[in-house]
């Protein structure tokens, strides 16, 4: 498993179903026709950049428009720029509210959420989206202002927060209409106060109830409003929700008749379940382990199933096991298919474990990985090697790590990556 990072690993996520990442950016759909509200610092529109992308001006709140702050143009180019967005065909309306010194108020973000409304309104049947890449103290006018647009046909997109605390303390986060986006990192863990190797946990994505998908938001390549591009330090939940928006207006774009109930739906249907590393289970809401994904032309499965393949006991000689393949893959071994564990082969689609040699009790996590098709994918699974009690012993978790070169490399418990110790459920 190679690290899934460069400049574009936001966009390649969203059309990977399943790590390593595909390098390859071809969503079916690239927001054309389409509008997105931007509340926030502005955006340098000039910025090279952004110069092949569609940007208005609606509203300022000192009626300059300048982005001093940095953030807006950051965010304008995860959704349409050209080289990094992620609908690069949608058309932006710029809202600003933010100065250098981040003073957006009360009553500027009312004024901002009704200029917004008073657009909208012109053209009411077309779903628009509004994106929202912050958070405030939880504010019943900002809350109630919100639900106004979303009764009014606008898919509302918004940044969990990366305090590390509960979303649901913060406008408008914590509304249960809004798409509420939390980061992961490129391993598709939750970049929560939880996360393995987070140092800064009062920099973590927010969690609880209120966050109901997650979405890349770690090392997120974006335009610098002082150069060209520059890479976004740290947790960046707004970088998450600036993807997400960009794929509601993918929905949007091969169905404007969609309202702006079934984009979120759509969104949810279309995100990948129960992938998402989370620690603590608990602290979010049963249905939010989802992340973000968009359908494109050159995903297809090609191993049928996911999770456990097989348990079986240390030193108990050789066992043999089917895969569940797509029908179309030939034959497959290891040698051209599958990174797996020193103990364990494939050969002609079956996975053969002998239990005798190098297999130490614990879960064995790997990756089989489709390397010599043109498409290149892959589903993670995990066997469970269990010790002369049958029973899998605590804190012996084991994965095999693939290398630049393709070699395989087993770590266990605590594995060393370039950013430091990380544990793998």
């Amino acid at each position: 498993m190679t690290r899934a990072v460069n400049k574009n690993w936001h966009q390649y996520r969203t059309v990977t179903k399943n790590l390593p990442l595909r390098n390859k950016y071809d969503p079916l759909h690239t927001g054309a026709n389409t509008v997105c509200y931007q509340i926030d610092s502005g955006i340098k529109a000039d910025h090279e950049m952004l110069s092949d992308s569609h940007i208005e001006k609606l509203y300022s709140h000192d009626g300059t428009f300048e982005d001093v702050h940095g953030h807006g143009t950051q965010i304008a180019s995860i959704i349409n720029s050209k080289e990094l967005g992620v609908a690069p065909g949608a058309t932006i309306r710029i809202v600003d509210i933010i100065t250098d010194d981040n003073d957006a108020d009360e009553l500027r973000v009312l004024d901002a959420l009704d200029a917004v409304l008073k657009d909208h309104m012109h053209t009411k049947d077309q779903t628009k989206v509004v994106c929202l890449p912050w958070i405030v103290e939880r504010n019943e006018n900002i809350d109630r202002k919100v639900n106004e647009l979303i009764d009014s046909n606008l898919v509302v997109v918004c940044s969990a927060g990366q305090k590390g605390l509960d979303a649901s303390l913060y406008s408008p986060a914590g509304i249960e209409r809004v798409v509420t986006v939390g980061a992961v990192d490129y391993y598709d863990r939750a970049l929560d106060v939880d996360h393995p190797w987070n140092e800064k946990p009062h920099v973590a994505s927010n969690h609880g109830t209120a966050v109901n998908i997650f979405a890349p938001g770690v090392d997120i390549t974006s335009a610098d409003v002082n150069g060209y591009a520059k890479v976004m330090p740290g947790t960046s939940t707004s970088a998450s929700a600036a993807i997400v928006t960009g794929l509601c207006l993918n929905i949007l774009s091969a169905n404007n008749s969609l309202s702006a109930s079934e984009v979120v739906a759509k969104l949810y249907q279309t995100a990948i379940p129960d992938i998402v590393y989370i620690v603590d289970e608990d602290k979010y809401a049963e249905d939010a382990n989802r992340l973000a994904y968009q359908e494109n032309e050159h995903y297809r499965e090609v191993w049928m199933s996911r999770g456990q393949l097989a348990e079986v006991q240390a030193d108990t000689g050789t066992h043999e096991i089917d895969l569940a393949v797509a029908e179309d893959v030939e034959d497959i071994t290891s040698e051209g298919y599958a990174h797996v564990p020193q103990f364990v082969k494939i050969d002609n689609k079956r996975l053969v474990i002998d239990s005798d040699k190098n297999a130490e009790p614990g879960r064995y996590q790997f990756i089989l990985s489709a390397k010599q098709k043109d498409n290149k994918f892959n589903k993670s699974f995990y066997i469970d090697v269990l010790n002369n009690e049958g029973k899998l012993p605590d804190g012996k978790e084991f994965f095999t790590e693939v290398n630049e070169d393709g070699e395989s490399l087993s770590t266990t418990n605590f594995l060393t990556f370039q950013q430091g110790q990380i544990q793998l459920k």
